[in-house]
């Protein structure tokens, strides 16, 4: 499981969204051995700034890591239903670079930086 993926997400009326990644080698039962990865995500909207928070919340352990040979590359976010253009997007280190689309009101977030493993 090398290729990257994306993250589409869908705001609530108070334009927060949060929940969990999970992934695991997509193959065995290892994730009956905790052989797997479990990532929380928060999205918070507020004066026209978008804020993206991810943080691994199941440590792998040890003897897991190479059995799960997963790259668990976050390549895009789109965050649904926006009416306009923020004034910002960022992750919890710097602001990031996205595009807007007024048609779908979907906002593409590209290489989040956004850490979902525990590496």
């Amino acid at each position: 499981m090398d290729d990257p993926f994306t993250l589409i997400m869908a705001p609530s009326q108070n334009n927060s969204a949060e929940g969990f990644i999970y992934r695991d080698d997509g193959e065995t039962l290892k994730h009956q051995e905790n052989c797997y990865l479990l990532s929380e995500m928060e999205m918070t909207q507020t004066n026209h700034e978008i804020i993206l928070k991810g943080s691994p919340s199941h440590p792998i352990p040890p003897l897991c890591k190479s059995s799960l040979l997963i790259t668990n590359k976050l390549e895009e976010i789109v965050v649904l239903g926006q009416k306009s253009k923020p004034l910002s997007v960022r992750n919890e280190r710097h602001d990031l670079e996205y595009r807007f689309s007024e048609d779908s009101g979907a906002l593409h977030i590209k290489s989040p930086g956004i850490r979902i493993d525990d590496t």
